[in-house]
């Protein structure tokens, strides 16, 4: 019954179109006692708390050396209050959480705490000023977060796996000698699927946009890698040896899909792109579109409204694919990327339920909803709008932004500097889409693009594009009900 009812609450919210501040909406799973991602980090504050159900306490955990609650608070102690608010009664308290971090970085940054049995302490946070209507467009708080990212990524030695693609996200020209001198530093994009794909990305991006031979070697490396790696039109996740991964057998598409992204980039960027490995992969992933969800394996596709992220994913692989193919927005591939991304949308209430331990869907659910910002502008507003919340819990004092309340709260989603891969800056990526700097965000194809036709429609017939269209089918009494 509870489930039931909170189902219906969330439903109202979204069919009423409820602000988020009303707080009737709720985030698939609540926190309970069985779940890890009750414990987290409390955005910029650097507080480690945890919420214990079921009147949500607020528990500290632990403080982040150097932070603004650090010598303020000790672990074990219980939070009663936040500038007054406390959690008790809270639809979700999570989103109230958010809020608060959202209406102290507008006002004065001091987030006053009632700690229960001692005196009340007052943690103090940069102001940033207030979100604007159309954030994270024509937004100074946006523009803070991500030159505060930006200036924290470009300070590094070396850059994990998303620095390149968001540094060029930013528009800013002097992060360029930064990349260039990692690129001629790196010795390879790695030799397994989850690297070529997503390292290639930002590789390519930076090759495009710059003609370094020094990326378009790496590049050149990394296809020739994926054509060694792929099997049946898809790769599993770390090469041969992993075959056996999942239902279905052979493919882990979570992996496949940002390798098929990236091949399409590479072939964009003119680099020898084996043509079997093209057309198959290319084939292979075409035919989830419009059909469901994209499968773990080599299987049917998964059913549901709800994208646990590989479908996002395999949102920009079309994209790759409008980019590369001349007859671009007019071409299949458009249609497909667009009803690809749309599920994200459906999937906003619904997190942390992805492979693996949810940061990857959280990545690029945010991603595939930024592809939908000029399709989709409502869809894309009320997206961004109820999940600030996620946002604000996900960035750090020193101004690095992670996937907060993953089912694993050590691993790297919840960074984006430190140990190579970082996932967390993808996610920032969601601030820098509407700038549209990149290639794969929209950006013009520069003098280094090298476009390529590809099959009118690499599987299927005309019939199946049915199934692309965003406008819901019409009822037999010639009603459109629009789900959404």
């Amino acid at each position: 019954m509870l489930i039931k009812t909170r189902l219906l609450l969330l439903l109202s919210a979204f069919c009423l179109n409820v602000p988020v501040h009303a707080q009737t909406q709720i985030f698939i799973p609540v926190p309970d006692a069985a779940e890890t991602t009750n414990t987290f980090d409390y955005g910029p504050t650097g507080l480690k708390i945890r919420l214990e159900p079921p009147s949500y306490t607020i528990r500290v955990t632990g403080i982040v050396a150097g932070s603004p609650a650090d010598g303020l608070v000790s672990a074990n102690q219980i939070i009663d209050s936040i500038n007054g608010v406390s959690l008790s009664g809270s639809a979700d308290p999570r989103i109230t959480l958010g809020d608060i971090i959202t209406d102290a970085e507008a006002t004065d940054g001091a987030l006053n705490l009632q700690i229960q049995g001692a005196a009340p302490v007052t943690v103090n946070i940069p102001v940033l000023g207030a979100y604007s209507a159309t954030w994270p467009v024509s937004c100074p708080k946006s523009d803070a977060i991500v030159d505060d990212l930006a200036t924290l990524i470009a300070s590094q030695a070396s850059p994990d796996a998303g620095s390149i693609i968001f540094l060029l996200s930013t528009g800013d020209p002097t992060h360029l000698p930064v990349i260039a001198n990692w690129v001629a530093n790196t010795g390879s994009l790695g030799t397994y699927p989850w690297s070529n794909g997503l390292r290639g990305l930002g590789m390519c991006e930076y090759y495009l946009q710059t003609g370094d031979p020094n990326a378009l070697a790496l590049i050149q490396e990394g296809a020739n890698n994926l054509r060694d790696l792929m099997y049946a039109g898809g790769w599993s996740g770390r090469g041969h040896a992993s075959f056996t991964y999942g239902p279905g057998s052979g493919h882990l598409n979570a992996a496949g899909a940002p390798a098929l992204s990236f091949l399409l980039m590479a072939k964009l960027c003119g680099v020898d792109v084996d043509e079997t490995t093209l057309q198959d992969s290319l084939e292979n992933f075409y035919r989830y579109v419009g059909h469901d969800n994209l499968s773990y394996g080599n299987s049917v596709p998964e059913g549901g409204f709800r994208d646990n992220g590989k479908t996002s994913a395999l949102a920009f692989a079309m994209q790759a694919a409008t980019r590369l193919d001349p007859d671009g927005e007019n071409s299949v591939y458009a249609a497909a990327r667009d009803i690809s991304a749309i599920k994200a949308f459906y999937a906003n209430p619904w997190f942390n339920r992805s492979h693996p331990g949810g940061g990857i869907g959280e990545m690029w659910h945010a991603m595939a909803m930024g592809l939908m910002a000029d399709v989709r502008p409502e869809q894309y507003r009320n997206y961004m709008d109820a999940r600030r919340w996620h946002f604000e819990l996900s960035r750090d004092h020193e101004g690095g932004m992670g996937i907060c309340h993953t089912n694993s709260p050590s691993h790297s989603f919840d960074k984006s500097t430190g140990d190579g891969w970082d996932w967390g800056t993808f996610y920032a990526l969601a601030y820098t889409m509407p700038r549209k700097n990149l290639i794969l965000f929209g950006a013009p194809l520069t003098e280094h693009c090298k476009p390529y036709d590809l099959p009118e429609r690499p599987w299927g017939t005309e019939a199946d594009e049915t199934f692309y269209s965003l406008r819901p089918a019409m009822q037999p009494n010639g009603d459109v009900t629009e789900l959404s």
